[in-house]
């Protein structure tokens, strides 16, 4: 099991403070909205500041914004320690990660069985747009 850089998500597993629109590549919400708590992170393409592989024997992804997403990442995950955050890659839901506590930064590992899946999966971020590039 991989974590997020100094994080807490326990499964395998991004974000302008923005509102949801059609350029973002990448949505960060929480399963279940709470009143007084950030709904979703979205990040296009330009927010994403690296995408590297992570050797080891489950393909794996480290995936980090922007620094400026880094307190929107802490808004979004402060007090829902053992819940779940939906991430979806051109609107498709690609993990589900269990959080333990909340995230310091916008810095996410994202961790895949299927090799050809998380490929897909980097060629989506690394778009320019969701169009053409399969995800899943």
């Amino acid at each position: 099991m991989l974590r997020p850089l100094r994080s807490a998500l326990t499964l395998s597993l991004l974000t302008t403070p923005a509102l949801a629109d059609s350029t973002a590549i990448l949505r960060i919400e929480a399963a279940l909205a709470a009143p007084g708590l950030a709904p979703g992170i979205d990040a296009r393409p330009t927010d994403i500041v690296t995408i590297e592989r992570i050797p080891g024997d489950t393909p794996s992804l480290l995936v980090k914004l922007h620094p400026s997403f880094d307190s929107a990442m802490v808004d979004l995950t402060k007090d829902r320690a053992g819940q779940r955050l939906i991430i979806t890659v051109c609107d498709r839901v690609v993990m589900e990660p269990l959080l333990d506590g909340p995230l310091p930064d916008a810095a996410l590992v994202l961790s895949a069985h299927d090799p050809q899946f998380l490929a897909e999966v980097e060629a989506s971020l690394r778009s320019a747009t969701c169009d053409g590039v399969p995800v899943g």
